[in-house]
């Protein structure tokens, strides 16, 4: 099974720290929830990660390929080599300025992580009970920050599954 990760989850911190509002985009079956500030990935007008594979490609990454869910597989990346495409990853992201969230969208974005955690565990994943609303605050852009997807990953299932959980239940985009 192939990993497509997300190009944002690696990140370092302090872009995640990072974050804008958009409009709410509509998914299958859906409009993404009820946080209409909030939009929810894959976006069809979100080009982030063509941007950071464009970017990544011109600092000698080749074959990067964006996914449907956005997702960029790095899997035959050599570990050794991981380090080094952390560093061209942050450089990328720098290159690409994003503006922070306000504590509400913060706020709403942990209500969005929540729904999407209660999805998850209706859809039968065995899902950590969520932090409190204060906590998500606290930790939000650090590496403890949490993310209702987080054992619910590519790495976790099947790809087929994958999708279709990705697809009934998606994540909050929480860099836009």
């Amino acid at each position: 099974m192939k990993t497509s990760t997300k190009l944002l989850l690696l990140l370092p911190a302090a872009l995640l720290l990072a974050g804008c509002t958009a409009t709410d985009v509509a998914q299958p079956g859906g409009t993404g929830g009820d946080h209409a500030g909030m939009a929810f990935t894959p976006a069809a007008d979100d080009n982030r990660s063509e941007v950071m594979v464009g970017c990544l490609t011109e600092l000698g990454w080749e074959g990067l390929v964006v996914g449907w869910d956005g997702g960029v597989d790095v899997s035959d990346i050599p570990a050794e080599q991981m380090e080094k495409f952390n560093e061209d990853n942050v450089t990328c992201a720098d290159a690409y300025p994003v503006i922070p969230l306000t504590d509400q969208e913060i706020r709403d974005l942990y209500a969005a992580e929540v729904e999407n955690s209660e999805c998850l565990v209706a859809r039968g994943h065995q899902m950590p009970e969520p932090p409190t609303e204060q906590t998500f605050v606290d930790t939000y852009g650090t590496p403890k920050q949490w993310f209702a997807m987080i054992g619910a990953g590519p790495d976790t299932m099947d790809e087929e599954v994958y999708k279709e959980t990705f697809i009934a239940c998606p994540p909050p985009a929480w860099q836009l």
